[in-house]
């Protein structure tokens, strides 16, 4: 069997990049675009599946993509069966799934098929921590209704996949932390490292996309002299809005020049208070007129905003603290450097501590909004120390962070896909089976019950 021949289904979360059309990019299609990517590239026959972001279920828009692609149900069981079906029908080598609800649905999807030995090897992608996630999303909304929900997607996963990835190397620890939790350091793994490190990928390929010729009205109206600060991508739980307020305001006070750019907003569906708040702040400021709110834009439209950033200004990251960034990691940082634009954020993830580290970004302490405004006011005051920390940054990410080098891991584990070597043995804590083919009841409550009859008999 040639490569092209072995088949290789990919499933995850869109929409996926294609050409111009997408306004909306987020962390999950950006994953499994570029996972799609390199598989492909590698010379595999790619079978990509996607499920929308957002409830409409509408297919992704643009230019198609040079291997199969089809649309996934928003329904999980509904999402399983269909995994389950083109597993038994196309016979693939294996099935990579990226994102929790479609991890989910892997799993589930890997018990149904019949018979057992006929199921293709699970590769799970985890980008991000799940649970530091969900903490972040119940402080947004002041319950913790979700963490019950959260594990009914993480544990079904974590029995069911044969090797993980992870976006950082503390994930990677905690990972195997839950691993073990879940009996999976067990006598046949020992010695098996079931954990991959794989970072984010930025969300264009070879070269970044050209701006488009005429400027965004927003840029139109900035000053050659305007000092930019963009901001792009969705306003996620861990945004630190009011550090983020507060310190460009400071930092407007004391430099005329500065300007508040920002692209992208609200995550409509997951977390839409977080960017509702900063809006609000803004609103109450007498610097008001020099936020400006461009929205969601093109791939094109925003290399524009890149173009500007980099010729006089710079990007912003501003975390809360939070585990969640400690685990995580910052896509939009990686667009950021391949673009030249000065890079400032809190130094909280690896990605970012790194950059710390090589004096590539300008940090500040989280939930500080003086060291932020003292750190934007250095870049605008010192322009051209900006753009000489910017190259360096590019010229580390494009030496350090090549993604045809990063994704080695799961290319190399597609020459010769095997399922892991606890696979099929029976897990003296729990079932694995059942708990994959019981979604509905909740997996943490048989869990505990079969705990308390075994090791906590009072």
């Amino acid at each position: 069997m040639n490569g092209a021949d072995k088949k290789v289904i990919v499933v995850g979360v869109g929409p996926v990049p294609r050409g111009g059309a997408l306004t909306k990019v987020y962390a999950p299609g950006l994953r499994l675009f570029a996972f799609s990517q390199y598989i492909h590239e590698a010379g595999f026959r790619v079978i990509m599946g996607e499920r929308m972001f957002e409830s409409e279920h509408k297919e992704s828009t643009g230019e198609p993509l040079p291997w199969e692609t089809r649309l996934l149900s928003f329904d999980g069981d509904e999402c399983a069966d269909a995994i389950a079906e083109w597993a038994q029908r196309e016979k693939p080598i294996a099935i990579v799934s990226t994102t929790d609800v479609i991890n989910r649905a892997a799993a589930r999807a890997k018990v149904q098929i019949e018979p057992k030995s006929a199921a293709p090897p699970l590769w799970l992608d985890i980008n991000g921590h799940p649970m530091a996630e969900r903490q972040e999303l119940s402080r947004v909304h002041s319950s913790d209704a979700g963490l019950i929900e959260q594990w009914k997607y993480l544990i079904p996963a974590l029995l069911a996949g044969d090797h993980f990835s992870v976006c950082s190397t503390p994930q990677k620890y905690a990972l195997i932390g839950e691993l073990g939790a879940l009996g999976r350091l067990n006598q046949w793994t020992s010695g098996c490292d079931l954990v991959s490190v794989i970072p984010p990928a930025p969300v264009f390929h070879e070269q970044p996309p050209a701006a488009n010729t005429k400027p965004p009205e927003i840029i139109s109206q900035l000053n050659e002299t305007d000092f930019m600060l963009l901001w792009t991508g969705g306003f996620n739980t861990w945004v630190d809005e009011k550090t983020l307020f507060e310190g460009v305001e400071k930092a407007m006070k004391q430099n005329a020049s500065i300007q508040f750019v920002l692209t992208g907003g609200a995550i409509q569906g997951h977390d839409e208070r977080t960017f509702k708040k900063f809006k609000a702040r803004v609103e109450t400021s007498p610097f008001k007129e020099r936020f400006r709110f461009a929205g969601w834009v093109s791939l094109e439209d925003l290399a524009a905003y890149y173009k500007r950033a980099e010729k006089k200004g710079a990007a912003i990251n501003c975390d809360l603290f939070s585990y969640e960034a400690l685990l995580g990691c910052r896509n939009r940082l990686f667009s950021w450097a391949r673009f030249g634009v000065p890079i400032i954020t809190t130094a909280l993830s690896e990605i970012t501590c790194l950059l710390a580290e090589r004096n590539l970004a300008q940090t500040f302490p989280a939930e500080n909004a003086d060291a932020l405004a003292n750190a934007l006011l250095k870049l605008a005051g010192e322009p051209e120390a900006g753009r000489n920390m910017a190259t360096r940054a590019k010229k580390f990410f494009d030496e350090e962070y090549q993604y045809k080098i990063l994704t080695t891991p799961l290319i190399e584990w597609l020459q010769n896909p095997q399922p892991a070597p606890d696979s099929g043995r029976r897990n003296e804590l729990y079932d694995a089976q059942e708990a994959l083919l019981a979604p509905r009841e909740s997996c943490l409550k048989r869990i505990f019950q079969r705990l308390k009859k075994t090791i906590m008999p009072f």
